[in-house]
């Protein structure tokens, strides 16, 4: 396997992992299907898209989903709100 394959497939396997732990982690705790699992984590992950201010939620959202970039975006964003806070 080439590096560049390699890399792909680091970045996929990393995109998909945060929502499938959390499907798998509601799975077994709440002991209900993997579907509805996916159904419940899409209704929160809305839930919070919808209510979060200035597009934290969205940006939590993309990294749920695998957008590595969002981290950074995500923090950055929480800071920006924790300061106005702040002062």
């Amino acid at each position: 396997m080439s590096h560049e394959e390699s890399v792909k497939q680091i970045i996929h396997l990393t995109k998909n992992s945060y929502m499938e732990e959390l499907i798998k982690k509601v799975t077994q705790k709440v002991g209900i299907s993997e579907a509805q699992a996916k159904s419940a984590v899409d209704t929160v992950v809305s839930f919070l898209k919808d209510k979060m201010p200035g597009g934290i939620g969205s940006q939590v959202e993309s990294f749920l989903k695998g957008n590595l970039g969002s981290a950074s975006g995500l923090m950055d964003g929480l800071k920006d709100k924790a300061g106005g806070l702040l002062g």
